[in-house]
């Protein structure tokens, strides 16, 4: 259950209560900003490496590299009226193809890239914005040709390049620090995970550098990764660097590369590379994607999807301020906005209902345009964006505003209609569950028995539909067991989480981030409320509402090996009620044994024996276990378990209702 404030949890339980609920509209999905990105030229520059900067007077600055000759670009006032297509040649640089960078401070430009004979590291500042460059000079000389190079300012203005060595697994640093350069490059400590670097972007983000490195890789032999990592500057140990992450993979015999990466950092981390298809129906298509909001390079990253962008050689991202946001290729320009700005409903809402199950979640407000204000429909509300809503009392001092659960969903249905001389505008938004029911696997995916758990798998293929996941309890078969697992193209997410979910006692309900949180449903949980009874939650109506089980024997087949498992009682009652489950990674007597009884566990759990309705209870949960009083039932500190939650609020003029329905089961 949430903790509640004390004035909170009291004034919920009396009589003569306040409810309100809150609702809010983000330009987000699951708190990660929406960004529409907009062209603002399409142009007849030629394919071509190409870096991006916005300087700190909102210039615009690009370089690209056009065949070994170096072309910068500066745009002023950029905008969709705005003039791209006037270039400045620098002189020759290295051979056609090896990247170059930009990065951008309050100050400073710095320009990066390798000079005409390939294996000097040269750097160009401007202190005008990009309207004027200082002298090349060569900062790290190499016995071979530079390839790729990243670049990006540390929050304290240090600089610190990366580059990588052609066709090799060599990627270096190279650190300014307050004014001072390294002598040489450093190479990086992770050589072994890649066999040849084929791209590099960085970008400073919380408290590290940040990195996409695209690659082959030497196990298995020839696959191809995009990998996020992060080098320590203040949250890790000074330039230590940290395992991969993977955020792209194909395997060896795949015609499918990835190259020339991006990274920007919106507060969120934005990533950007090319996947090239060089077999039948050839392409270049620029992906974009993108670990969940709140989260650094570590965490899962999302399925990359496709920018209309169509270019070998990458797309480059900036910002200056992390609102404005811009990508270039040579022959384009993209704008798009991060808005933070909420736009508030809740003096509009006339209804507003949320329902929770262990395998779903919906909400639904039903609003009235107030003095028109969504007439016509504002450009801050539309589906996909996120809907806040967030159920309380003026509980607090001077009756202040206080909330404990609040529920993040896409939106994922606008309708307005009127009738009966009031016009209404009714919202529909869905949670972590339809999400993953959305996304597809793009490509088979497995894992070797021993290389990863159920539980980090739940994360990555949650992470693969941009839905967060935690823990807030977890059985050892779900932490500790790594099973093989297979996923086939196009199986649904929520098909391969309920899988991963089948033959654990761990549940997954939805966060207030939006994505999941998975908890192990344990019979000594204790109980977290008491409805009915003086001093206790109220209750407006309860009914015992026993149903046949699910399941009441299940079979567990492993790979050579089964078990079962039994409620007794329920079979002399009801007579057998089988389900069977298989589980690959029952290679032993134990799993098969747990998992057998986790599996019946779940079908119990599931079983619902009452329906309580009550005034709503800020803190409930799903999965929790709460105590019941209900004399007239003969029901005295009775144990249940919620195993579906329901938000009902409605206003008539002075009247409300506002109420919490559960579907209780066994503890």
């Amino acid at each position: 259950m949430i903790t509640l404030s004390p004035t909170l949890a009291a004034h919920q339980k009396q009589n003569g209560r306040l409810p309100t609920v809150r609702a809010f509209v983000y330009q987000s999905r699951r708190s990660y900003p929406i960004l529409r990105w907009t062209r603002y030229y399409s142009g007849v520059e030629a394919a071509a490496p190409i870096a991006l900067a916005i300087a700190a007077d909102g210039s615009l600055v690009r370089a690209r590299n056009a065949a070994g000759t170096l072309h910068t670009s500066r745009v002023t006032s950029p905008g969709p009226g705005s003039t791209y297509s006037s270039w400045t040649s620098m002189g020759a640089i290295a051979f056609s193809g090896a990247g170059i960078a930009l990065a951008a401070r309050s100050g400073e430009i710095t320009l990066v890239y390798a000079d005409a004979a390939g294996t000097g590291l040269s750097v160009r500042h401007s202190t005008d914005n990009g309207a004027s460059w200082g002298a090349a000079t060569v900062r790290a000389t190499e016995a071979s040709q530079i390839a790729h190079i990243a670049a990006a300012y540390n929050s304290a203005g240090d600089l610190c390049v990366f580059y990588s060595l052609n066709a090799s697994s060599t990627l270096k640093r190279l650190r300014r620090t307050s004014g001072v350069w390294d002598a040489a490059g450093t190479a990086w400590t992770r050589a072994a995970d890649v066999t040849a670097v084929t791209g590099i972007a960085t970008a400073y983000h919380d408290g590290d550098f940040a990195l996409i490195v695209t690659a082959t890789v030497p196990s298995p032999t020839g696959d191809k990764r995009a990998y996020a990592y992060r080098m320590g500057d203040t949250n890790l140990p000074l330039n230590a660097w940290s395992s991969p992450n993977t955020i792209a993979e194909s395997d060896a015999a795949s015609t499918v590369t990835y190259t020339f990466p991006a990274l920007l950092n919106l507060s969120h981390l934005l990533g950007a590379f090319t996947h090239t298809e060089a077999g039948n129906v050839p392409a270049a298509q620029v992906m974009l994607t993108h670990p969940p909001a709140a989260t650094n390079a570590a965490g899962q990253w999302a399925e990359p999807g496709p920018h209309e962008a169509v270019h070998a050689n990458g797309l480059a991202l900036a910002s200056y301020d992390q609102l404005d946001c811009w990508a270039a290729t040579p022959s384009g320009v993209w704008y798009a906005r991060r808005n933070t700005d909420a736009l508030e409903l809740s003096g509009q809402v006339l209804s507003a209902t949320c329902t929770l199950t262990p395998t779903s979640a919906s909400a639904r407000l039903v609003l009235t345009p107030a003095n028109s204000s969504l007439l016509p429909p504002p450009s801050s509300l539309f589906t996909g964006a996120d809907l806040l809503i967030q159920p309380g009392y003026l509980s607090g001092a001077s009756h202040a505003f206080e909330y404990g659960a609040s529920f993040r969903f896409p939106i994922t249905r606008i309708a307005y209609a009127h009738g009966d001389g009031q016009a209404t505008v009714t919202i529909d938004a869905t949670g972590p569950w339809e999400a993953a029911a959305r996304w597809r696997a793009p490509q088979a995916w497995q894992t070797a028995a021993g290389s990863r758990t159920r539980a980090s798998t739940f994360s990555r293929v949650a992470g693969r539909a941009a839905i967060p996941a935690a823990a807030a309890s977890s059985s050892t078969p779900f932490t500790t067991y790594t099973p093989a697992f297979a996923i086939s193209p196009g199986e649904s997410g929520k098909s391969v989480l309920s899988r991963l979910l089948a033959v654990v006692s761990d549940h997954a309900r939805p966060a207030a981030s939006g994505g999941f949180t998975t908890v192990d449903p344990r019979t000594t949980d204790a109980s977290t409320e008491t409805y009915g009874g003086a001093g206790n939650h109220p209750i407006v109506s309860f009914a015992d509402d026993s149903t046949l089980p699910a399941a009441n024997w299940l079979r567990l087949s492993g790979p050579d090996r089964y078990a079962d498992a039994a409620t007794a009682a329920s079979v002399y009652q009801h007579g057998p009620i089988l389900e069977q489950e298989r589980n690959l990674d029952a290679t032993t007597n134990t799993k098969t044994q747990e998992a057998a009884q986790a599996a019946l566990r779940r079908a119990y759990i599931a079983t619902p024996v009452a329906t309580l309705t009550a005034p709503f209870h800020c803190g409930q949960e799903l999965f929790d276990v709460i105590t019941v009083n209900e004399p007239t039932l003969g029901i005295s500190a009775r144990l249940y378990r919620v195993i579906a939650l329901k938000l009902d609020f409605s206003t008539h003029l002075t009247r409300h209702r506002f109420r919490i329905h559960l579907t209780l089961g066994e503890r």
